[in-house]
């Protein structure tokens, strides 16, 4: 009997930083949700054009017409950028997809901004600079004929 051997693709995203992989999911929830608007604006926005206020339908109108272009904009924007290893372009871009989806029913604006505080914590740094309880300190020098070559800072323990 022959056994069923299954062979998985690489993820594409695998050299990716876990910061901008859990960018990448709230990106990818966000254009889900813009999918959702997308026709709520449009839908809601032909009601009223038709029955009561010409003006707020002409604005959901134009809304859904913004939720589509983001919808468009997002994969060659935002996903391309990081699958690019280009994350300051990246993060600059998603303060305009946060501005842009807090108008389009502002829930794909909430989900823009939790992708940009999970890359946020890309650009923090990794490691102390001195180990904890340390300091560093400014190295006092020799009084009198001793002289030293080394000059510049002294690493030395707090107590």
């Amino acid at each position: 009997m022959a056994k069923n051997i299954q062979y998985r693709r690489a993820s594409s995203e695998s050299w990716l930083p876990l910061a901008a992989v859990e960018a990448k999911r709230w990106i990818s929830r966000a254009k889900i949700s813009l999918f959702f608007a997308f026709p709520a604006c449009m839908l809601i926005g032909a009601f009223l054009m038709l029955t009561h206020s010409i003006s707020i339908g002409a604005v959901l109108l134009t809304l859904s017409i913004l939720s589509l272009s983001l919808i468009f904009l997002n994969d060659v924007m935002l996903v391309n950028a990081a699958g690019s290893a280009r994350f300051g372009a990246m993060r600059n871009r998603l303060k305009i997809f946060c501005i842009l989806g807090l108008l389009c029913l502002v829930f794909p604006g909430l989900l823009y901004i939790f992708a940009y505080c999970a890359l946020k914590d890309m650009f923090k740094p990794q490691t102390q600079r001195y180990p904890s309880g340390y300091s560093e300190t400014l190295r006092t020098y020799p009084t009198g004929n001793e002289l030293s070559s080394e000059d510049g800072y002294v690493i030395s323990k707090d107590e």
